[in-house]
């Protein structure tokens, strides 16, 4: 025969038994909105580094990666108009670039700017490379041509962050975009 009073504290402890679920579904519910906002950027639909970190912990040993930093030209003249228009921008950009190598690469927003990451597996990394040249050549937002520039480096098979192979390939970035201004001030 059960009492009153252990009736009672049954009851409370059911009571706070199903309260601690219901906290822990929303807050796990929480987590994952947290954790995927984490992984993709906001304005461009792309995962972000962070996407890219989880992928090189995952990813097999063996296969060495080339890794892609890729940066819109002059990109401040669409911020300078408005930050609406660079967003519009940065939305385009990130869909024509995952468009033109979805079967090749993964497509990553780098940082809250205007750089972009691919990586490709080694063997896919010239017809990628022609992919890039070719978008270069012919992307353009509202008729004002979005031209770009992009670094190459190689993700070893000990790689488990790219922040070396990141650093290599803002250097042959960078080097390309004072090529690019020499030859267009000649």
């Amino acid at each position: 025969m059960i009492t009153d009073q252990l009736a009672l504290f049954l009851l409370i402890l059911g009571g706070v038994v199903l309260i601690a679920i219901v906290i822990v579904i929303i807050f796990r519910r929480k987590l994952s909105y947290i954790f995927m906002r984490l992984q993709v950027d906001a304005v461009s639909g792309l995962p972000t580094f962070e996407s890219l970190n989880k992928y090189l912990k995952n990813r097999s040993k063996k296969e060495t990666l080339i890794l892609f930093l890729i940066d819109i030209d002059n990109f401040s003249r669409f911020n300078n108009q408005s930050k609406s228009l660079g967003d519009k921008v940065l939305r385009f950009f990130a869909s024509e670039l995952k468009k033109a190598v979805k079967k090749y690469a993964l497509s990553m927003r780098y940082r809250n700017e205007d750089e972009f990451l691919l990586v490709v597996k080694e063997k896919n990394a010239i017809i990628v490379e022609e992919i890039l040249i070719e978008l270069d050549n012919k992307l353009s937002y509202n008729g004002d041509p979005l031209n770009f520039c992009y670094g190459i480096s190689v993700i070893e098979c000990h790689d488990f962050d790219c922040f070396s192979p990141i650093k290599t390939a803002n250097e042959i970035l960078l080097n390309k975009k004072q090529n690019r201004k020499v030859s267009k001030s000649n």
